[in-house]
């Protein structure tokens, strides 16, 4: 049996372009999901890991506050954090409706669909996902243009991230609400963006990048994602 504190707003999907979803507020929503994924891949009692497995802008729901909780746990595994590599996870089956309901879908872990094996980095790289939504202030079919569409259905977001990394196409990307003044609001980038902002915009496009990494190896700790998205916090507090 599952219970779930009562979240009085909504999912983060129905709200990725709210006029009220400031840079601070998105960013609290990523500090929120990252330590609940910490604590659920590292923290739990009795050496016991949770792999969520189908994390997405539509299992997290976000309270008067803007606060982010984790939900949709249903389709969850649970392991003992030292078992062994060849335990974690079951060898992709299309009887398994938990396979069945994520390989369509761009949060999916590229090795993941490649093995069929589930690791906590399967939620990091979707992780990854949810953060570009938050930056665009949109779902990422939304996003993604028609001629990266054939990126999209091949799973390949790690390929189109790095694309836009190189040529920057993330800055015309970026959350209507964030570039521009007609809200009032602090916003992320100005026709003259402060130093500050640029590295806060940076710091955390750059984390972004790394927890979208195709292997799985490269992605980077709960902890340290952490760590960078308290840095690109720090940089636009007081702004």
């Amino acid at each position: 049996m599952l219970f779930y504190e009562y979240v009085s707003l909504k999912f983060l999907h129905q709200c990725l372009d709210d006029v009220n979803l400031t840079w601070d507020k998105r960013l609290k929503i990523c500090i929120d999901v990252a330590h609940g994924l910490d604590y659920l891949h590292n923290e739990m009692e009795d050496q016991k890991m949770i792999i969520h497995g189908d994390l997405l802008s539509e299992t997290i729901e976000l309270d008067e506050t803007w606060g982010a909780k984790i939900v949709g746990f249903e389709e969850s595994r649970m392991f003992l954090s030292n078992q062994d590599d060849h335990f974690i996870g079951e060898l992709f089956n299309t009887d398994d409706p938990l396979k069945r309901k994520i390989s369509h879908n761009y949060y999916l872990d590229p090795e993941y669909k490649s093995t069929g094996i589930l690791k906590k980095e399967s939620d990091i790289f979707s992780f990854g996902v949810v953060m570009l939504e938050i930056l665009c202030g949109a779902l990422l079919s939304d996003v993604i243009d028609s001629d990266d569409s054939e990126e999209l259905e091949d799973y390949r977001i790690w390929g189109l991230a790095r694309i836009w990394d190189g040529d920057r196409t993330i800055q015309q990307k970026l959350s209507p609400i964030l570039t521009k003044n007609k809200y009032g609001h602090n916003l992320l980038l100005r026709k003259r963006p402060t130093r500050k902002q640029r590295k806060g915009l940076n710091t955390f496009t750059n984390l972004m990048y790394k927890c979208l990494n195709k292997s799985r190896s490269e992605r980077p700790h709960m902890k340290v994602i952490i760590e960078e998205l308290q840095k690109a916090s720090s940089f636009f507090s007081g702004l």
